[in-house]
């Protein structure tokens, strides 16, 4: 049994069956760990269209949401980038941050190796402040993940 201490309020447990030479944690060409359950659920993500509720630890702060598809991720992306170009008529700062970002999108979709997850955020959770991003999807390296559970976790007032 394992207790990541990334939050100070909550401890994540993760069982694992320890075979000896075995692994659970495989390498990144950074040389970064990344959990293989991350990696399983983006797949079947992006293989199935199956969103999976998680709640992640990274960098200290709760993350809650759903694991989505990559194509999730373009869409939402895309979508965002068309509703400034419409807002900004015929600005050309924001036609240039659209040809970046459509650029930017053509090299996520060809490079697809597991090293990130699409992540539709319900809502970050910094110490004693939850910040509601209303299904907001990010796109995370899976080796920056401390730990994780599967379920979202709600905040309440009061």
């Amino acid at each position: 049994m394992s207790s990541s201490p990334a939050h100070p309020y909550i401890a994540f447990y993760s069982l694992r069956h320890s075979v000896p030479g075995s692994h659970t944690f495989s390498s990144n060409p950074d040389g970064l760990m990344s959990d293989p359950g991350i990696k399983a659920l983006s797949k079947k993500a992006t293989e199935e269209q199956a969103a999976c509720p998680v709640t992640l630890v990274v960098s200290g702060n709760m993350v809650t949401g759903h694991i989505v598809a990559r194509d999730t991720f373009e869409a939402d992306t895309t979508r965002m980038v068309e509703m400034a170009q419409e807002q900004a008529e015929d600005d050309e700062a924001v036609q240039a941050m659209g040809d970046s970002i459509s650029a930017m999108l053509d090299e996520v979709g060809a490079s697809d190796d597991g090293t990130f997850v699409h992540v539709s955020v319900q809502e970050v959770m910094t110490g004693a402040e939850a910040i509601n991003l209303g299904g907001s999807v990010f796109r995370f390296r899976t080796s920056e993940i401390e730990g994780y559970t599967i379920g979202t976790v709600e905040t309440r007032e009061g």
